[in-house]
């Protein structure tokens, strides 16, 4: 043979040398890889998907809370500040309403901040575990 070395047809190719050698180490117990070089668990993955999914949730609710503020304040200007509107509340024609959405508006803009904060927490807490390595 010209140009080829003398022990080049007792090579085997590169890819059946892999799967020979791959085969003996798992025969042998040596891991393939070591756990630096594995990617991430089962269990960190599922973990950052479910902290990924609570951190949307909590961030689109912090937003939602704002927007339903916003609409609470507004129906309380039109309703309930009006000169009819006192006059419902001191006659009771209203049914309490105002009174609950004042209730109500205070409540979401106490658990605001909080949602916003969870959901930044929750998104760090999900990049950690999906990418540990």
């Amino acid at each position: 043979m010209v140009g080829h070395p003398t022990n080049a047809c007792r090579r085997l190719p590169d890819a059946m040398a892999l799967q020979l050698l791959a085969a003996e180490e798992v025969r042998r117990g040596v891991p393939l890889m070591s756990d630096s070089q594995a990617g991430p668990s089962i269990v960190g993955i599922f973990a950052g998907s479910l902290g990924f999914i609570l951190c949307a949730v909590c961030i689109v609710g912090f937003f939602v809370a704002g927007f339903a503020i916003d609409y609470i304040d507004q129906r309380i200007e039109d309703d309930c500040d009006s000169t009819t509107g006192e006059i419902a509340q001191i006659t009771g024609a209203d049914e309490g309403q105002c009174d609950e959405g004042s209730t109500t508006r205070d409540l979401l803009a106490a658990i605001k901040m909080p949602l916003l904060v969870l959901g930044i927490i929750f998104g760090l807490l999900a990049g950690f575990a999906t990418y540990q390595n």
